[in-house]
């Protein structure tokens, strides 16, 4: 086959200029691996630090563990301790509650005797009335509905 003169030699400028180029990104990648290498010590220490790193915060989260667990025991034995003070005090009220009610008919003979009172000294006094004033004059400030 004949080809023109022109094609052979675009072809070899263009073989020339492949291999050109191929000489040039093997010297690159060469340049690139010596980067890396010497990195490699860096990126040793630096794996290294993380490894320390990781082990520190698993102890420290051993002992945040330890003191939420020392936490929730202190709270549950607050919590034991507050149920006891209240149901201390709610006995305590209890007990109150029912000195209290038992000492309510004496206050209650004690006002009617009062009022007994208020009426045999009005009767004795002259005035019948006494015992009714309080009322009318209530029944006075009181709107009607009139």
């Amino acid at each position: 086959m004949n080809f023109p003169s022109w094609w052979i030699e675009v072809t070899g400028i263009l073989a020339i200029i492949n291999i050109i180029f191929f000489i040039i990104l093997i010297i690159l990648l060469i340049v690139v691996m010596k980067q890396i290498m010497g990195l490699m010590p860096k990126i040793n220490a630096t794996i290294v630090k993380v490894d320390n790193t990781i082990d520190r915060v698993e102890a420290v989260a051993t002992k945040v563990e330890s003191v939420a667990d020392s936490a929730k025991e202190t709270i549950e034995h607050i919590g034991i301790k507050a149920r006891q003070v209240s149901n201390s005090a709610e006995s305590v009220a209890s007990a109150a509650a029912s000195q209290i009610a038992s000492f309510t008919p004496v206050l209650r003979y004690g006002m009617l005797a009062y009022k007994v009172f208020q009426v045999v000294r009005g009767v004795v006094s002259g005035n019948p009335n006494t015992f009714r004033r309080g009322r009318k004059h209530h029944q006075k400030s009181l709107p009607r509905g009139d």
